[in-house]
């Protein structure tokens, strides 16, 4: 289905001339008086709406602002050709690319306590950025890991807890962060949104995904009515580079892992 609208959407101005010629065509017949003309008006009421369908497509694209245009295309992860390392633009729009920022790369040393769930605990923070010709539309953060295999839109850090004692990640789908994803991962939003994985080697990491903003309130409600235990937080083992681990990164994976286990329990109340 996505490579049909992506053919529909890369040959809209073919498609009009196609569909205006076969209208012309089929005119002939619409005049003249036989056996097929109840047919043929038919034929020619279709082709006027599919036109005009196709126009007001069209017309919907070219109104859409640069940061929409960039949403529709990401969601197309596919699409995209890499030009140079983490720098991409996009094929049927070259005019639109995502690339890393001016910013030089640095190592995590200290927040983002989630990655150092990963196999190699070691994060580095690379900016990227999303431009439309010279015009930069978006600045987004980064976390490489993984021996840099990997790179993620940084997650947020959501439902601090009391004092912030304790606190879990997340990213929700409304946000254009979040669009950003599926290039990074080459996996569709609902794959991710459904399976809470970037990618099938990883596994789940212990980022809480949400599909929207609403679902993301509702589940924060339901945590605060049902709070997690200190008896169902089970300690995360350190994995080796130990060096680059906290005793407080320890704390929020374990109690991450809970939140997540929580919101596959809300999911399947609210299913």
């Amino acid at each position: 289905m996505r490579t049909f609208i992506n053919f529909i959407n890369s040959h809209v101005s073919f498609l009009s001339i196609v569909i205006v010629s076969t209208i012309g065509l089929n005119g002939v017949f619409v005049s003249k008086e036989n056996n097929w003309s109840h047919w043929s008006w038919l034929i020619q009421f279709t082709l006027l709406v599919l036109y005009l369908l196709i126009e007001y497509s069209r017309h919907i694209q070219e109104n859409l602002s640069a940061k929409d245009r960039f949403k529709k295309y990401l969601l197309d992860f596919e699409g995209w050709e890499k030009t140079d390392e983490n720098d991409w633009h996009y094929k049927q729009d070259p005019d639109f690319r995502v690339c890393p920022t001016e910013d030089k790369i640095w190592e995590v040393e200290g927040g983002e306590n989630w990655v150092r769930a990963a196999i190699n605990p070691r994060a580095f923070v690379r900016p990227m950025q999303l431009q439309y010709k010279q015009t930069i539309i978006a600045k987004i953060v980064c976390i490489c890991f993984d021996e840099m295999r990997y790179m993620v839109s940084a997650p947020k850090v959501t439902g601090m807890i009391g004092h912030g004692e304790k606190w879990y990640y997340s990213l929700c789908a409304d946000d254009l962060d979040f669009y950003l994803l599926p290039l990074l991962t080459n996996r569709a939003i609902s794959d991710i949104i459904m399976t809470g994985e970037f990618n099938s080697r990883l596994g789940k990491i212990p980022v809480a995904v949400f599909a929207s903003e609403q679902e993301k309130s509702r589940f924060e409600v339901y945590l605060t009515q049902r709070p997690i235990e200190e008896d169902e937080i089970k300690k995360f083992p350190a994995r080796p580079l130990e060096k680059y681990i906290k005793e407080v990164d320890l704390q929020i994976i374990a109690y991450s892992k809970a939140v997540l286990e929580r919101l596959e329990e809300y999911r399947k109340l609210n299913h």
